[in-house]
């Protein structure tokens, strides 16, 4: 059973078919079916089959029939369903129009312009995406905010604005639609950042009363008390949002509907169009830090025969990166890395006791600002996690620097995102570092 759709308890009018209750599927042979809304305002389906979209009150295939899922009222009055598609002539064209659209209604800077534009398209496709992104949002005021994301509910993907959302009010949400949650949020509690990683992660489960959760969506995220976590911000797009300019329009409700009139149904077209073509993507910037290379991997898919878009994904993303690297050294596995990289660069120890390693841990993040200090035992339980194991020598647990214990080194150093120290000339494992193209270089 695809995992957008449910049996119904019912059979077929004509036969006894087997009624499937869908909210979008992807058939093997590129047929996709969408919600719709027809004239009276229910929902219909679209049916897509390659070249163009019909709109159909039900779709037979494989002896089932599928339907419109159900959907309650007040779903259908929270969350836009277009009721046409529009060729979307190409890409870098509707590129441009929701550059246009966003600079028109919101105070940007021209590389938060891109990122939200970039973010928008992703919300269309989280279906095939392996990394959701998350659109996290800065602003010195909540009423910013609000505008923006009346603006984002015109543009993404079956939007809906949510306030002071917990968890038992994301497990209680129609996940079956995918939706894009635009949340206006005071704190974010630790479950609930715990939730939002797992809902940007493909096959990631949440476990709830006896049923597994698929939870992933697109998420805007604005926050008034800054309670995310490393992992959740490292792996999100970051915008400021700051008062519109004296000349932007007024984004009135009337001007809301007209925009969703003209890009819902550009972007749908988009999604039918190309789905099979960002499923197998191979966009890829390896030389991020791993969180930073996902959000690039999604980026990057949702772009479709448009190179000179793609093209400015990494650097868009560069400072990004810089920062999270920047951030990483004072993470203690980080310089744990790094203090090895260095001491077998060196070349002068052959062991070293783990009390001894931790004191040039320590010495590292003080130089890095870090005022915390580790002991020889949590450096040595740091260690063992990293899968760099010690030995017992004379004196206590020690480090051996043997090819093995170098070869790990430099692997966990790429995998880290740990800017790779000059080597010696001889080091056959900086050799094979320097294979792996970082493309921050080339910025």
């Amino acid at each position: 059973m695809p995992e957008n759709s449910r049996y119904a308890n019912r059979r077929g009018a004509t036969g006894g078919a087997p009624v499937v209750e869908t909210y979008g599927e992807a058939f093997p042979d590129g047929t996709l079916i969408e919600l719709a809304t027809n004239s009276a305002g229910k929902l219909s389906l679209f049916c897509w089959d390659g070249r163009r979209a019909k709109v159909q009150k039900s779709f037979e295939r494989s002896g089932r029939t599928y339907m419109p899922g159900s959907v309650n009222a007040s779903t259908l009055r929270a969350i836009r369903f277009p009721n046409e598609t529009k060729d979307y002539g190409s890409t870098g064209l509707l590129f441009s129009k929701l550059l246009d659209v966003l600079r028109l209604y919101c105070s940007l800077s021209d590389q938060n312009l891109r990122l939200v534009a970039h973010w928008v398209l992703t919300s269309w496709v989280p279906d095939v995406l392996s990394m959701v992104p998350t659109l996290l949002i800065s602003s010195p005021s909540p009423a910013y905010v609000s505008r923006f994301l009346r603006l984002l509910r015109c543009l993404c993907r079956r939007a809906v604005r949510l306030a002071e959302l917990n968890a038992a009010g994301l497990y209680a949400l129609p996940m079956l639609l995918r939706p894009t949650l635009l949340v206006e949020q005071t704190t974010l509690s630790r479950s609930m950042r715990g939730l939002l990683r797992a809902s940007s992660s493909r096959g990631l489960y949440v476990a709830r009363s006896g049923d597994f959760l698929d939870l992933r969506c697109s998420k805007a995220l604005f926050c008034v008390a800054n309670g995310l976590d490393a992992a959740l911000a490292e792996s999100a797009l970051h915008v400021v949002v700051v008062a519109a300019e004296s000349g932007s329009a007024d984004l009135t409700e009337r001007a809301e509907n007209e925009i969703a009139a003209q890009f819902q149904p550009l972007l749908l077209d988009y999604r039918l169009r190309n789905h099979r073509v960002v499923s197998e993507s191979t966009f890829d910037v390896p030389g991020f830090t791993p969180g930073l290379r996902d959000l690039a991997r999604s980026l990057g898919a949702a772009i479709v025969d448009a190179p000179e878009l793609s093209g400015r994904i990494a650097p868009l993303l560069a400072p990004q990166d810089a920062d999270a690297r920047s951030r990483r050294t004072v993470l203690p596995e980080a310089v744990i890395v790094t203090v090895a990289l260095a001491l077998v660069h060196e070349a002068k120890l052959k062991q070293l006791l783990v009390k001894d390693f931790a004191q040039f841990v320590n010495a590292a993040l003080r130089t890095n600002g870090e005022i915390t200090e580790y002991s020889p035992e949590e450096v040595g339980w740091r260690l063992a996690r990293l899968g760099l194991y010690t030995h017992r020598m004379a004196g206590g647990n020690g480090i051996r620097f043997d090819r093995e214990f170098s070869r790990s080194v430099h692997d966990l150093g790429r995998k880290f995102g740990v800017e790779m120290l000059p080597g010696s000339p001889g080091c056959p494992d900086c050799q094979e570092a320097a294979k792996v193209v970082n493309p921050n270089r080339l910025l």
